[in-house]
């Protein structure tokens, strides 16, 4: 949040998206890795940070074990989580 912001705008959303195919062109992290550093921090409602926190706290399980549907839900959240 240092390098984008803390604010929930358009313009931290352009850039992270920036940062992302910066970080990916010079070879620091590679796609997969960025995605994995997304989906830990990403805010998902509930106080959950990351996917997997949220996983436990909306379903009781891990992020892996996940249904279709439930792993669907959580990917939702990440629009409106407080909604």
């Amino acid at each position: 949040n240092l390098i984008v912001g803390d604010e929930y705008n358009y313009q931290r959303k352009i850039r992270e998206m920036i940062m992302a195919v910066k970080l990916d062109k010079m070879k620091i992290l590679s796609k997969d890795e960025i995605l994995a550093l997304y989906l830990n921090y990403i805010y998902l409602g509930r106080s959950s940070w990351g996917v997997d926190m949220a996983a436990k706290t909306y379903f009781g399980r891990s992020a892996k074990d996940l249904t279709l549907a439930q792993g669907a839900y959580i990917a939702g959240l990440t629009h409106k989580p407080n909604k």
